[in-house]
């Protein structure tokens, strides 16, 4: 594994997200979803508003030095009960090099020092690699649950479907895939 000392976040500022252009893409049609589609800058400036201006929301980007290599999002964050749901995604230039887990430590490190309880995030069932970094920092599952798959319809010879047909249903000819959803208890499993 590298060397990731100078990894860090801050808040997501609208300059930021003109770099998520630059980022690389996702081939397998499991990961569309994950890619920066935005091109003009009115659609990413709406985007940083859809992301950024809803309630109890918080958006920050990952920083290795001073590049932009992803971004973290805290949602449905609750003041009362301590409690946010997270999300991650990084450019796919920097997936597969312990970047993820890293900097998770550092940001729920951050969420406990600013007294949040419980964490809990979704996670498509499929998406084995992520799955395996939650479980390691002590992320539990609680239940799975199905959702639209939105990025194309099941295609048993594609070999992502395929290697993943335990991940997807189809009802009424429409494709669903199961997500996961996982919790972490900060003040007891961290």
């Amino acid at each position: 594994m590298e060397n990731f000392s100078a990894l860090s976040f801050r808040k997501m500022e609208v300059e930021d997200v003109f770099t998520f252009r630059n980022w690389g893409k996702h081939n397998s049609i499991l990961f569309l979803e994950y890619n920066f589609i935005e091109e003009g800058e009115e659609n990413i400036i709406d985007w940083y508003n859809w992301k950024t201006k809803r309630p109890f929301s918080e958006y920050y980007v990952i920083l290795l030095e001073e590049k932009i290599i992803g971004y973290l999002s805290l949602k449905n964050i609750n003041i009362f009960l301590k409690r946010g749901e997270l999300g991650i995604v990084l450019d796919p230039n920097y997936i597969n090099k312990g970047i993820g887990k890293k900097i998770l430590k550092i940001f729920l490190d951050y969420l406990k020092n600013r007294n949040f309880k419980k964490i809990i995030l979704l996670v498509a069932d499929y998406n084995k690699r992520a799955r395996k970094v939650y479980k390691s920092l002590g992320f539990t599952k609680k239940y799975k649950f199905l959702m639209r798959f939105t990025n194309g319809e099941y295609d048993e010879n594609n070999l992502d479907f395929k290697n993943n047909s335990e991940s997807f249903k189809i009802i009424f000819n429409k494709t669903f895939y199961y997500s996961v959803k996982m919790e972490l208890d900060l003040e007891r499993d961290w």
